[in-house]
């Protein structure tokens, strides 16, 4: 007899028989979880906000203070204020480009994940492996300037023992390696812990530019000259005499800030950070597009403001002089400490030890917060890594309390502790 023909009751029995054997066949594929990817295990629990935030301390906002005399040293003449609005445009393309691709591919892990499956997994790991090796030896140095700000502030205060100590490697290891630990402690506690962290130190750390920037203009360049000549042993027209002399040009040169841009576009880096825990974010797609477009915009405005006001107030030409004299080991340069902003900035304090302090403890904040950062994002890339299997599954390891990858963050600790042994007793 005919399909068509065939009675109805038998055919309706046939067909609940076919689905039925269809959906078992599914459940058991599902069960034996072929062709199935596993949940990474991590949680979406923290919001555009917050991630904006932590791509903004990638970038380090008081690193410019370091870069700034760096670009003067290397390119006299450079005009830092314009070097950051053509590093932003720069900046801002390549950032829409990152917002786009975590958009497309919203996991942990960022461009190791994008080039290991659009060019070679071997391409992806390589260029990633490298990246977080870079995010090790970032809090290595870095610790030195954290503790260094507090010893000039202590130096300032007049407690020369104590800022010795802070300024010496063994001081600076004694408050490294508990740190250290305290940082994988906390981005062990859970993600949205951390950002909170990052977030009260950023609140702090800004208040303490606006008061750096504040007390610049209110002393002005008359009385930042006047205060320098009194009390660093130096002499102001003496410096830019000295470095005129020497090959400083007298007013700011095209070449010089063209080149000088690599430095500046340098402290941009970081702008992108957030795309290596894009599995944690809430709405990422929409997210990333206002943490990784929005931080490049926040920085580069204090960043700008940053170096506008201590050019104008300190002097372009001088703080030209006074940083090649300095670069160059000239006998002229009598200062017990680099020209970085933050210590020049002490001349601008002289009767207002409440201010300098402040400003040290909000660089020393806001680099804190910056290491934080720089520390969390080697064990997202781990934690990719080994999710791929291309490092031990073990580093996959997640904690179901806190969804923290907990075996990539005790790796990630010793890392770091490793660096900064290496760099305290190589550089």
């Amino acid at each position: 007899m005919s399909w068509d023909n065939r009675d109805p009751k038998r055919a309706h029995k046939a067909f609940i028989a076919c689905t039925g054997t269809a959906y078992r066949r599914r459940r058991h594929l599902s069960s034996t979880e072929l062709f199935a990817r596993k949940a990474s295990g991590l949680a979406r629990n923290i919001s555009a906000y917050e991630v904006l935030i932590f791509d903004i301390m990638w970038m380090w906002p008081v690193g410019t203070w370091i870069y700034g005399i760096w670009a003067m040293l290397m390119f006299p003449g450079v005009d830092l204020p314009t070097t950051t609005l053509i590093s932003w445009v720069v900046s801002i393309v390549v950032a829409a480009f990152y917002a786009t691709f975590s958009s497309s591919m919203p996991r942990s892990g960022g461009d190791y994940i994008w080039m290991s499956r659009v060019l070679h997994p071997a391409i992806g790991y390589a260029m990633n492996f490298f990246f977080a090796v870079a995010c090790t030896s970032f809090v290595g140095v870095c610790t030195f300037y954290l503790t260094g700000s507090l010893g000039s502030m202590f130096d300032f205060l007049g407690n020369t023992g104590l800022a010795s100590w802070l300024n010496s490697v063994e001081g600076t290891l004694v408050i490294a390696v508990p740190l250290y630990i305290f940082f994988g402690a906390l981005i062990s506690s859970g993600v949205r812990r951390t950002h909170i962290f990052i977030w009260v130190l950023f609140v702090i750390g800004m208040i303490a530019i606006v008061v750096y920037n504040v007390t610049l203009l209110s002393v002005g360049s008359a009385g930042f000259k006047a205060n320098f000549n009194a009390f660093s042993g130096m002499d102001y027209d003496k410096v830019i005499m000295a470095g005129t002399q020497a090959g400083v040009p007298a007013s700011y040169t095209l070449g010089s800030t063209i080149l000088g841009v690599a430095f500046t576009y340098f402290s941009f880096t970081g702008y992108n950070c957030s795309i290596y825990h894009s599995a944690e974010i809430k709405d990422v797609r929409k997210s990333q597009f206002i943490a990784i477009v929005g931080s490049t915009l926040i920085y580069v405005c204090i960043l700008y403001i940053d170096y506008f006001v201590t050019v104008t107030t300190v002097g372009p030409v001088f703080y030209n002089s006074l940083t090649y004299l300095w670069g160059t080991g000239s006998p002229e340069y009598i200062l017990a400490f680099p020209p970085f902003f933050q210590n020049v900035f002490r001349y601008a304090c002289i009767g207002n030890p409440a201010a300098y302090a402040f400003v040290c403890i909000g660089f020393a904040a806001l680099t804190l917060a910056s290491l934080a950062a720089w520390f969390f994002s080697p064990t997202r890339m781990i934690f990719a890594w080994a999710f791929d299997r291309v490092v031990p599954v073990s580093l996959a390891k997640i904690d179901t309390k806190y969804s923290s990858p907990y075996v990539a963050i005790i790796l990630v600790t010793v890392g770091n502790i490793v660096t900064m042994l290496l760099y305290a007793y190589t550089n």
